[in-house]
């Protein structure tokens, strides 16, 4: 004789016979048992997951499969909790959740991979496929660390075209526009541009280009001294920042 489940909200309906008991789940997120000659349906454990939509069990031969934590989630007393801060857990099962590498940490609970792990700010954790061997580095020149101090995403960034920032940096604003690069027009986007013709920048920061004296040019971009200005031939002049032999024009009493 077919044993039917009826399911209610609160999962505790019960059918009884005594002939071939057979239990069927016919809804997600439920687990059947069966004890006796009485088939009954429970709620699964809160933020586990079930890998089978159907399933069945004979009462008394067959066990029912077992829910499974979700990630980021570990066993406790029946059912889940969310993994510690500093510890992370990347799969679907009943694992215990692990421990970020030495000197690393999460910044929230439930964290879902070794990705999760950060460091101290001006560090960022060298990650391999093995957290045993992944550890927290000094941040590399040219880039920023914000560690903890901010998003995973933020843990090690390359600075903006055009701008440097040395080691063990920890914000953006730590990179700044290199030597020959100023910085651009307000509003016309990130990173440094290079210094124009006629223009030259010999130190890091935020100072814009100085043009090239008079009676000098500098045909070349990214120019990084005063000495890079070439004078103008003799019997020649030409404006504060020029870009090109052609601007030295001749000066009274001189023809080309």
């Amino acid at each position: 004789m077919l044993l039917r489940m009826r399911y209610s909200v609160s999962g505790t309906d019960v059918v009884r016979a005594g002939a071939t008991r057979r239990c069927k789940r016919s809804c997600a997120g439920r687990v059947l048992s069966g004890v006796g000659i009485a088939c009954y349906a429970r709620a699964c454990p809160v933020l586990t997951y079930r890998t089978e939509r159907w399933a069945y069990a004979l009462a008394t031969r067959y066990p029912v499969p077992t829910s499974r934590m979700a990630e980021g989630h570990t066993p406790l007393g029946g059912g889940c909790v969310t993994c510690d801060l500093g510890t992370y857990k990347e799969a679907i099962g009943n694992a215990s959740c692990l421990i970020c590498p030495p000197g690393s940490s999460t910044s929230e609970t439930a964290s879902l991979s070794l990705d999760s792990c950060l460091c101290a700010a001006g560090l960022y954790l060298n990650s391999t496929e093995s957290a045993s061997e992944s550890a927290c580095v000094p941040c590399d020149e040219g880039y920023f660390c914000m560690g903890l101090s901010g998003p995973a995403d933020m843990a090690h960034v390359l600075c903006d075209p055009g701008t440097w920032a040395p080691a063990r940096s920890t914000r953006a604003s730590d990179c700044q526009c290199q030597a020959g690069h100023e910085p651009p027009p307000t509003g016309s986007g990130p990173g440094c541009s290079a210094c124009v013709e006629g223009t030259y920048k010999g130190a890091l920061g935020p100072a814009p280009c100085t043009p090239c004296p008079e009676g000098t040019f500098l045909g070349a971009k990214m120019g990084l001294s005063v000495e890079e200005c070439e004078l103008c031939p003799v019997g020649s002049a030409s404006e504060e920042g020029s870009g090109a032999r052609d601007a030295c024009t001749c000066v009274e009493g001189f023809e080309w």
